[in-house]
């Protein structure tokens, strides 16, 4: 039996590489190599039925050639990631090309060679399951080749890749992307960053050898010689955290898109000129980019750059270095000299674009010994090697004590509970099986021995016990678990009236009282000026959890085989055959985004006359009231008055609010809830003033309180005061939008704008929060400098 078992498995795994690499002669050679010399080594007294098993095999093998072994469908040129690299739980692309041929001439081929090819590509999501995400329907004609692009999202860092092309619901070719392989895939945490960098870059060369030096995966450098021939879309970029290019760098118009999409969706763009400001303004970059340059320059005096970098060593230079000539006007000005702006940084959407003046691999900034830290500064970050987040971040590497260590788990928290449904504690659990162990134990002695006086009755009694306690328990479980199905669901809706575009962030979680499938689909309807009809697209995924704990995306480990399987539509929009156990919950993440007239949404003429007080008005035409709203810019907080004994108004939809009638505070303070308090000492009746400020609870469930963090997380301090990091949702913190000269109005409304239907149909909602935030552009006007400072501006109430 195991001469037959070996024969048959190595000729079958044989035949199946035939099929896949088309190669009949060195598939024979392994098949006799394997199985001939092992037969051989036999008498036939000793083989007996495994000869004939290998024999029969064989001539199945030759069968299996000469009915057209050589597959009519291959895959070529298959990778993924950015240059293989990707980071787990985001969007990366994969391209692939399918070559259809028909030499071997059967029937099968020949309904292949005419018929529909549709690929598929199976991840992995955090907890196991496979995801098959199925594309556009191809073309199966004969001798013809197709090129695939699409984006995958892994959820496990030992997860592979799998492409599979299908025909009649058969699966005809398929090729395996391994993860962390080289030349094919390596993941990253998404504490990880990675940059593509096209063109010389010293400066950003330097810091990524500083940052390796410190921990190896903290960035990871992509090289490009330019975007001339790059294809792809804004979701192709979604792992990259920093592009770098010169001013001379060959960027398609395709290209040029799909960064602007990435920028907008909170993607960081550094731009250096030097003296080709006529390339740049040549490139598709110049429709959009928001700081272009109006000429060149010779910059004589690199002081600025010194004064941007403490203890930086002085930048000497004979002569002058071409520049480009940046208006100060056109955004935030990081370093400048004598009416010479140098660096300047623009808010694009929810990302930046830095422009820096000169290049990086011109002297003496190629060689100066700080340009490490200049590319960090250009790219908007903190250098990591003196970042304590990022020093922390590292010692902390391992499982988090309270389990979460990120806003995306409190999110997934916050959803994945329902208050309806008790869960015990652990105490519980503990404390039900300590009660049997004394039942079966101590008692059951006492009982049989000195209470009945018959020992041998244990047999009896013990699985009465039994039976007893698991009733008691199944009981009590039908009776806590005993509650239909419903649904809980967060989201965010950011109307940025700066660029004309409408996102939407939602996360949704389904409790279910059985073991079931579901059809679930993502659709949006925020009102008339916003429907699925005019959506760009929208991605229906799985939940990340960036953790390495339970269920948490950074354990090892990737498919596992013994859970069942979902898919999600060629759209996007809809998640198919969703497992979801008995009593348990299942949850799904939608992002969707539309470029629609945001006039038809929101208007405003916001001002500041160079006070920092902000004046205007705001009018809405959003589906709904805004409730608990304020208006966050600069450093201050913008709020409706309130009435004695009544709560703080809501906005209603055409509703103007005058900012001359708004209470003002500090934005530090409101986002704090700093409160101020009177004690009396225990000597002096002098009474001191008490500085009290709410801890963040990470353990807290209010959609309404985690976002308002989340949203200013940097305004709060960051992880020194929610001590939870913020990889997944980075791109959401809009302090740096504010920072830029912004104005961000936040509040939450009862409608949302993405419905989820299960199975068809509408569930029943337990809870569903929905917050807005409105990016609206300021005017800012210079004060004169001898103007005094607006006596109202910390006016009381």
């Amino acid at each position: 039996m195991p001469y037959t078992t070996q024969i048959c498995r190595s000729s079958l795994v044989n035949a199946a590489m035939a099929s896949f690499d088309q190669s009949i002669y060195m598939t024979i050679s392994q098949f006799f190599q394997n199985n001939l010399q092992f037969v051989t080594r036999k008498s036939v007294s000793q083989t007996g039925f495994p000869t004939l098993t290998f024999w029969g095999c064989f001539g199945l093998l030759v069968f299996f050639f000469a009915n057209g072994a050589k597959a009519d469908v291959e895959i070529l040129n298959a990778t993924g990631g950015v240059d293989g690299w990707f980071k787990i739980g985001r969007w990366a692309p994969v391209r692939f090309d399918i070559q259809v041929s028909n030499e071997s001439g059967s029937a099968q081929d020949e309904a292949s060679s005419n018929g529909e090819l549709t690929p598929r590509i199976r991840t992995v999501d955090p907890d196991g399951h496979a995801v098959y995400t199925s594309l556009t329907p191809l073309s199966g004609n004969s001798e013809s080749l197709n090129h695939v692009e699409a984006v995958f999202r892994n959820g496990r860092t030992d997860a592979s890749v799998l492409i599979e092309i299908l025909s009649a619901g058969k699966v005809v070719a398929s090729k395996l992307l391994r993860a962390d392989e080289p030349g094919s895939l390596v993941s990253l945490e998404q504490n990880a960053q990675l940059w593509l960098v096209a063109g010389e870059q010293p400066g950003f060369e330097a810091a990524y050898r500083r940052a390796a030096a410190v921990n190896p995966k903290a960035i990871q450098l992509v090289r490009l010689e330019d975007f001339g021939n790059w294809q792809g879309t804004g979701r192709s970029l979604d792992s990259v955290d920093v592009i770098v290019l010169n001013a001379d760098t060959a960027v398609s118009e395709e290209a040029s898109a799909a960064i602007q999409k990435w920028v907008e969706r909170g993607g960081r763009l550094v731009v250096a000129v030097g003296a080709d400001t006529e390339l740049l303004l040549a490139s598709p970059l110049a429709g959009w980019l928001p700081n272009q340059p109006r000429g060149t320059v010779e910059i004589r005096n690199l002081g600025p750059l010194n004064a941007i970098i403490p203890g930086s060593g002085r930048l000497r230079m004979i002569g002058s270095l071409t520049g480009a000539d940046l208006l100060a006007e056109n955004g935030f000005v990081i370093a400048s000299g004598l009416n010479q702006p140098m660096i300047i940084r623009s808010g694009v959407g929810l990302g930046l674009v830095t422009i820096f003046a000169l290049r990086m691999d011109q002297e003496p900034l190629s060689e100066w010994g700080s340009r490490a830290e200049l590319a960090m500064i250009l790219a908007g970050q903190v250098p990591l090697w003196n970042d304590p987040e990022f020093l922390q971040q590292r010692e902390d590497s391992g499982l988090s004590p309270t389990g979460v260590a990120d806003f995306q788990t409190q999110i997934f928290q916050a959803i994945d509970s329902t208050d309806e449904i008790p869960r015990h504690s652990y105490w519980v659990s503990m404390g039900w099986m300590a009660l049997l162990a004394v039942l079966v134990g101590p008692l059951d002695y006492y009982l049989v021995h000195h209470v009945i006086r018959r020992p041998n009755l244990t047999w009896i009694t013990f699985p009465v016990w039994l039976g007893l306690i698991v009733y008691t328990t199944m009981s009590s479980a039908n009776a806590t678990n005993s509650h239909p199905m419903s649904a809980r669901q967060i989201e965010v809706v950011d109307v940025d009236a700066t660029i004309g575009a409408v996102r939407g962030r939602s996360w949704f979680n389904l409790y279910s009282p059985t073991s079931s499938r579901h059809d679930t689909q993502a659709m949006v309807d925020f009102g008339d000026s916003l429907s699925a009809d005019n959506v760009d697209f929208t991605l229906t995924s799985w939940v990340e959890r960036p953790e390495s704990g339970y269920r948490g995306m950074y354990r090892s480990g990737g498919l596992d085989s013994q859970k069942p399987a979902y898919h999600v539509s060629d759209l996007g929009d809809e998640v198919f055959d969703l497992p979801i156990r008995v009593w348990s919950t299942g949850s799904v993440a939608s992002e969707w985004e539309a470029g629609v007239d945001t006039e038809e949404l929101v208007t405003s003429n916001l001002y500041d006359r160079g006070t920092g007080r902000l004046q205007g008005q705001i009018t809405h035409e959003l589906p709904g009231e805004i409730q608990d709203w304020f208006l966050a810019y600069d450093n201050f907080a913008y709020s409706p008055r309130t009435t004695s004994g009544e709560g703080p108004p809501s906005l209603k939809p055409g509703e103007t609010f005058q900012l001359d009638l708004a209470r003002t505070n500090i934005l530090r303070g409101v986002l704090l809830r700093i409160r101020t308090s009177t004690r009396q000492g225990a000597v002096s009746t002098k009474v001191d003033g008490q500085v009290d400020r709410e801890r963040y609870d990470p353990f807290s469930r209010d959609a309404y309180d985690i976002l308002r963090i989340l949203t200013f997380h940097t305004v709060t301090g960051g992880r020194e005061y929610s001590t939870l990091s913020n990889q997944t949702l980075g791109e959401l913190d809009l302090s740096q939008q504010i920072e830029l000269g912004k104005a961000v109005l936040f509040g939450r409304m009862e409608r949302g704008a993405t419905n989820y239907t299960i199975n068809g149909e509408t569930p029943e909602y337990e809870d569903r929060d929905t917050i807005v935030r409105i990016i609206l552009p300021v005017q800012v006007d210079e004060a004169a400098l001898n103007a005094p400072p607006d006596p109202n501006l910390l006016k009381a109430p």
